[in-house]
């Protein structure tokens, strides 16, 4: 999957337990698109203040609660989230922890 988004365009990968906290800023003002997942540092209101290009937050997980709140979201900045297309999934394995429990 790296591979191919690489084939789109730079991917740069921060990793919070690598990665100098005070360079997270500058690299998302550098970013377009942010794909970020359980884990992910949380993007404060300060982390992209002044943005005047859009950026995209791709989130690939459910809620959003972790990675930022409405206050970090404005004209430049949105947000997605991949719990529709998760929802399925998760609905048939309770189902199936249920059906195993009452065995």
């Amino acid at each position: 999957d790296l591979a191919r988004l690489a084939a789109l365009g730079d991917v740069h990968r921060f990793d919070p337990q690598r990665d100098a906290s005070d360079t997270f800023a500058a690299r998302l003002d550098a970013a377009d698109v942010v794909l970020t997942c359980w884990g992910s540092r949380k993007i404060e209101p300060g982390d992209v203040a002044g943005r005047t290009r859009p950026l995209l937050v791709a989130h690939a997980a459910g809620s959003v609660r972790p990675v930022a709140d409405r206050d970090t979201l404005s004209e430049t900045v949105r947000l997605t989230q991949s719990a529709a297309a998760m929802a399925p999934a998760v609905a048939q394995f309770a189902l199936a922890l249920i059906v195993l429990a009452l065995r």
